[in-house]
């Protein structure tokens, strides 16, 4: 088959980026040729006035890489192009869409004035679907539950297909560490979303019933609202914590591999926010584990999908600091955690598995042989 990824980018410190590199590669080496059409940026669509016209400019662009690539499917990726499809004149070829979690139901991510206009657009858009992956439970429930209440027609085909990542990629060697001074980690976005109030506020729980020696490095877009910025900072004096949480901003690839390397725990206490803003899976819990990295991820959202609850890491309320310094220190104290079983956890998840399911999917809607392509 050949297939066409609509995205925004590869880059693989973004979840979509990651998510559609990863399967790129898992297809490619099963034997099928893969296209991508990256994007400008699609949150444009949702801060931009005039996102008609920043659509428009995608689509003509789209549309002439479509004809030269002519796929078997096209998939989209990175859910804001849904809103492209219906303008991409795809008369036979079946569109496959990824939901990943925020914006799995479109409407919801846009303005409230213009909530209307994309739920047109949506229905619209999501006539044309063939096949939904949704990358967690929580994601479909998410998904199908906005959708219905909207009253828009879905897809019969809405799957649960997990995340994967190439174990490969990820050695299992354990970097030297500062002696004594464990180092926990967060990838992430700084926002509310991510959880991070709740990560220091767990840790300053830690650190008043332990006396192990620890950093706390956040890695990832340091640019939050300015009330979050303060509470933030709040939390970290009020928990004594000061010079023990860094925040290193978005890192290369190879930095980002450094930190998982020397980690000695992953944190992801993502909260759902407003019922719209919620993390779907947590990739990144994967990439800690392909390291032997256990993880403490939210009960909230779909990233406790991610590990599995006493193997490769805790499943937690982010809101029960105490309950969750105990899980630190199951980890870092008493090391409860088998970090090969975290690693086998991961290699469970790997992307040349989670791509049969995905073939599987293509083979159930795709055009019979003889149709012509768009």
């Amino acid at each position: 088959m050949t297939i066409v990824f609509i995205t925004d980018s590869l880059e693989v410190t973004s979840g979509w980026g990651r998510y559609t590199a990863d399967l790129k590669g898992a297809l490619e080496r099963a034997g099928h040729t893969v296209r991508v059409i990256e994007g400008v940026m699609p949150r444009g669509y949702f801060s931009n006035p005039f996102f008609l016209l920043h659509l428009l400019g995608d689509v003509f662009r789209m549309r002439r890489l479509l004809r030269a690539y002519r796929p078997d499917i096209v998939h989209v990726t990175a859910e804001p192009y849904l809103l492209a499809v219906p303008l991409l004149a795809l008369t036979h070829t079946p569109v496959v869409l990824t939901v990943h979690g925020t914006y799995a139901y479109l409407p919801a991510a846009a303005p409230h004035l213009l909530q209307p206009l994309y739920r047109a657009l949506f229905a619209r858009a999501l006539a044309h679907v063939r096949g939904v992956i949704a990358v967690s439970a929580y994601t479909k429930r998410y998904f199908l539950q906005q959708a219905e209440a909207a009253g828009i027609p879905l897809p019969a085909a809405v799957r649960v297909i997990h995340n994967g990542i190439e174990v490969a990629q990820y050695p299992f060697v354990r970097a030297p560490a500062t002696p004594a001074t464990k180092v926990v980690i967060t990838v992430g976005t700084v926002k509310a979303r991510k959880g991070i109030v709740e990560a220091v506020r767990a840790l300053g729980a830690y650190q008043a019933r332990s006396a192990t020696p620890f950093v706390y490095h956040v890695i990832g877009r340091n640019a939050p609202a300015a009330d979050y910025a303060q509470l933030l900072q709040e939390e970290i004096r009020a928990q004594h914590l000061d010079g023990k949480v860094v925040f290193l901003g978005k890192v290369s690839a190879e930095q980002l591999e450094a930190e998982y390397a020397r980690a000695d725990l992953f944190l992801l206490l993502a909260r759902v926010k407003r019922e719209t803003r919620f993390e779907g899976f947590g990739l990144v819990c994967l990439e800690a584990n392909a390291h032997g990295v256990p993880a403490i991820v939210s009960a909230e959202g779909g990233s406790a999908e991610a590990i599995a609850d006493g193997g490769s890491g805790f499943v937690v309320d982010p809101d029960d600091p105490i309950a969750v310094a105990g899980r630190i220190s199951q980890v870092l104290d008493d090391e409860t955690l088998d970090r090969r079983a975290v690693r086998q956890w991961a290699e469970a998840h790997d992307i040349a598995r989670v791509v049969q399911e995905v073939i599987a999917l293509y083979q159930s809607v795709a055009v019979p042989p003889g149709l012509v392509h768009a």
